[in-house]
């Protein structure tokens, strides 16, 4: 597929950071709800911890964040509704079924879960992207995973 060539991001590429590290973790806005913030801080300290964070990226965390919230908002109201139902049917003029529409929860929950989705990978949130970070990698010898791997086959 043609398009652009994904370049590595690293703690000091130029190419991922448009701007600088940011000298201290930036705190949420005021106006963020508190699961969003919740949410902000989580992914702030992640990504600085992959060297991946740059200060042009808090507006990114900050939008993600607040649809990370609103998804998660739509899908409790879709878990509380006790009869699970997700769609609502319209009646004509004649008072007749028509046809069916999603709930708002569920429309929220589809919507937000799209944007979440494009939000994710811009901010490498995904695991295809974070393989391009080179601290998101484990070390061989830090992988549980490998260890119990190389013990099932027999190359402990």
């Amino acid at each position: 597929m043609k398009g652009r060539k994904k370049h590595p991001i690293d703690a000091t590429g130029a190419r991922r950071q448009a701007g600088r590290r940011p000298v201290a973790l930036p705190e949420p806005p005021a106006w963020m709800t508190p699961g969003a913030a919740s949410r902000f801080r989580a992914v702030v300290e992640q990504l600085d911890r992959l060297g991946a964070l740059a200060e042009t990226d808090v507006g990114a965390v900050e939008r993600y964040a607040t649809t990370y919230d609103r998804w998660t908002q739509a899908e409790a109201a879709l878990a509380e509704s006790g009869d699970r139902v997700h769609y609502v049917r319209l009646l004509n003029r004649a008072g007749q079924p028509a046809s069916s529409v999603p709930s708002p929860a569920m429309a929220q929950a589809t919507a937000m879960g799209a944007q979440l989705a494009r939000l994710e990978a811009s901010l490498g949130l995904y695991p295809t992207e974070r393989t391009r970070l080179p601290s998101a990698a484990p070390a061989a010898d830090d992988d549980p995973c490998e260890a119990l791997f190389r013990v099932a086959g027999g190359a402990a």
